[in-house]
């Protein structure tokens, strides 16, 4: 594989999107990270085929639990539709595809176990299986008073808060034209999109 581009968001605060007003703030950071990469040839009458994928430990859950508290608030006939739309974890990258225009195919993968080193790994299956000509892999985490306080607690969510992962977005697209090393594991996310296509890492 090849990396055509990088790119790290984290300051979230105050991000303004054309188009994704309504996006929540999990969304936004996906779709700034990808926005700020180039693009080649993302319209359907392209030649050029790209796809997303998504990465994350937790998701939108500062958005989940927006979207809970409403419900208890005022019963589950009166949660708010755009927050439930927001709190599936898929909703970031149907942003990311509906700005950019891509028609390829998208993912949003979901783990507590090296979500980023699986997501890299169904990208190099796509490029090698040419599904696709070129790949976003956007990993993105996001805080929440409610992950907060369970974490200065208790400190029993792994990777999140001190010393683990920290708020923010990264994105990188590749290419199959190279011999780009991509990591075996990605346990720390951020770090190791920085270390992809850098020597002596």
């Amino acid at each position: 594989m090849k990396v055509i581009g990088k790119s790290f968001i984290d300051n979230p605060a105050g991000l303004k999107i054309k188009g994704a007003r309504r996006a929540d703030k999990f969304a936004k950071m996906a779709v700034k990270a990808c926005l700020d990469i180039p693009i080649k040839n993302p319209r359907p009458d392209s030649d050029t085929e790209t796809g997303v994928i998504v990465a994350t430990r937790f998701g939108p859950h500062a958005t989940t639990f927006k979207f809970l508290d409403g419900m208890l608030d005022h019963s589950d006939t009166r949660g708010s539709p755009t927050t439930f739309s927001h709190s599936v974890h898929n909703a970031a990258a149907s942003y990311i595809t509906t700005l950019l225009g891509i028609q390829g195919p998208a993912a949003t993968l979901t783990c507590f176990d090296d979500p980023l080193g699986r997501a890299l790994e169904l990208a190099e299956d796509w490029l090698v299986l040419n599904h696709v000509d070129q790949v976003y892999v956007c990993y993105v985490e996001e805080r929440s008073a409610p992950f907060d306080g369970i974490q200065e607690g208790c400190g029993a969510l792994p990777f999140y808060g001190t010393g683990g992962t920290s708020e923010g977005a990264a994105a990188v697209l590749l290419t199959r034209d190279g011999n780009t090393p991509i990591p075996d594991t990605a346990e720390a996310p951020f770090w190791a999109i920085d270390a992809i296509g850098k020597k002596g890492r």
